[in-house]
């Protein structure tokens, strides 16, 4: 009977081993989700915190410097997004949702 009993364990650690490997996945995500989401909200109202609402208009203008004016950037853009054979798997999606497609 202890070997029925030690297996059933071996298989419940593993189980529980596993979620633990996909619940951690799932913190890193919302890590960074969250992180963007709070500095979409400061971008957005200067008052939940100042320091960083101007340091972001100083990150903002040092890569407008660096992306060139808007015409470039939109292209880049644009080109990202567009759905093409060469870059997507089945070329009936754009860039983004392949990748969402590609890391569910």
């Amino acid at each position: 009977m202890d070997i029925m009993n030690e297996s059933k364990y071996v298989g419940r650690q593993q189980a529980y081993q596993s979620r633990a490997g996909a619940a951690q996945r799932w913190a890193r995500k919302m890590l960074w989700f969250t992180a963007a989401l709070g500095l979409f909200a400061v971008w957005q109202h200067r008052e939940l915190a100042p320091p960083v609402h101007d340091g972001m208009f100083v990150v903002a203008a040092v890569s407008k410097d660096i992306w060139g004016g808007a015409h470039e950037t939109r292209n880049f853009v644009q080109n990202f997004l567009s759905s093409s054979s060469d870059s997507t798997v089945q070329g009936k999606y754009n860039g983004i949702t392949q990748w969402f497609l590609d890391n569910r």
